[in-house]
């Protein structure tokens, strides 16, 4: 798992739109699948997912789960 903090980028009504964003890059062969709702405690804080995971990876195997800390 790697919590980071960058850019988020989303398809939208076919535009590519950026926004600011806490994430966790997780194996999906460690997360098989990950909800909107669901939480990760890194370091002590609870990060929850709040939009549904997407595996942007090109061999779709790392889920990009948007997390930020105490939602």
């Amino acid at each position: 798992m790697i919590l980071r903090q960058g850019d988020m980028e989303f398809d939208t009504f076919g535009a590519s739109l950026a926004s600011a964003s806490t994430v966790i890059d997780v194996r999906v062969s460690d997360v098989d699948a990950p909800q909107k709702g669901d939480a990760f405690v890194v370091d002590g804080a609870t990060h929850t997912i709040n939009a549904e995971p997407m595996k942007r990876d090109d061999q779709r195997l790392v889920w990009t789960c948007p997390a930020p800390e105490g939602e």
